[in-house]
């Protein structure tokens, strides 16, 4: 992974425009930037993971080619720049939205696509144009037919772009984690269980399903508490049970330092009596869930 962000800054460093954008979202708004970075890694990663599906989805390309996750990277990185254009009065409103306000909000993707399309390559112009769509097709924008200016239902299935489809889940994986103006940061857990129960049908299931082998819902060094009033560190993640993880106990109900044979590590898989209770004074438990696409999950498709 090291390498593949390596050879995009590289790619940046050698292509002007992009960086141009980039300075652009970054003066523009520091959360708008750090939100742009994380949506980048997270969909590079799961593009590396998906490298299978790419070929898949990308057969008019050759194979090393149409798994190369850069110019995916650089769509994400450039996703959100149509909001440079959107009035931060309304970005930035920590109230409800009216509806001429959200439908601004809904315009950032064809601001987005305007400013880099032929300035950047047509995979990564994609990214921009389509990462509100949903696998169901109720996401935003609407189609334009360019000839007659006709209005058409937004994009539906595999008629997004696939790297689309991965940025897609990214993007809502990370604002929802994300403190924002008008909503706390959620944890991890807490949005991979809010994506399962109401967002339905949003996703690219074969996407989805390995985004859930990837996000921990507790990533390994957070602070949780046990309902048995210990306080661990998670030190390893499981997909097969991802609210089951592997913790290692540091403190002591009384909150005294944990030593051995206290402290040796936990798996909570296997030791059903526990679980976690809170994460930073949050009761995670009505978010605990179970491995929702089975144990094997997108790995069965690589082997």
């Amino acid at each position: 992974f090291q390498a593949t962000v390596k050879n995009l800054f590289e790619y940046l460093q050698n292509h002007a425009t992009g960086l141009i954008f980039l300075d652009k979202v970054q003066l523009f708004d520091d959360y708008l930037m750090s939100h742009s970075a994380n949506v980048c890694y997270l969909s590079m990663l799961l593009g590396m993971k998906l490298d299978w599906y790419l070929v898949e989805e990308r057969r008019n390309l050759e194979n090393w080619r149409a798994k190369e996750v850069i110019t995916l990277g650089l769509g994400c990185l450039l996703h959100d720049v149509g909001k440079t254009r959107v009035p931060k009065e309304i970005l930035d409103k920590p109230g409800r939205l009216t509806e001429a306000e959200m439908e601004e909000i809904k315009r950032h993707p064809v601001y987005g696509f305007e400013m880099v399309r032929g300035k950047v390559p047509p995979s990564a112009a994609m990214v921009v144009l389509n990462h509100h769509q949903r696998w169901d097709g109720t996401g935003y924008p609407d189609q334009v037919d360019p000839a007659t200016g006709e209005r058409r239902p937004p994009l539906a299935g595999k008629r997004i772009h696939v790297f689309g489809r991965l940025a897609t889940i990214a993007d809502v994986f990370d604002a929802t984690t994300s403190k924002r103006v008008y909503s706390d940061a959620k944890p991890s857990v807490q949005a991979l269980a809010e994506i399962l129960r109401y967002n339905r049908g949003f996703f690219d299931p074969v996407v989805e399903r390995a985004f859930f082998e990837v996000m921990p819902a507790f990533p390994i060094g957070q602070i949780v508490r046990l309902n048995n009033g210990f306080e661990a560190a998670v030190v390893d993640f499981n997909p097969a049970a991802p609210c089951q993880p592997n913790v290692k106990p540091i403190r002591y109900p009384d909150g005294a330092p944990c030593c051995y044979p206290d402290d040796r590590e936990i798996d909570l898989a296997e030791t059903h009596e526990l679980q976690i209770e809170s994460v930073g004074g949050v009761d995670v438990r009505p978010y605990l869930f179970r491995a929702p696409f089975g144990a094997a999950a997108a790995t069965s498709a690589t082997t």
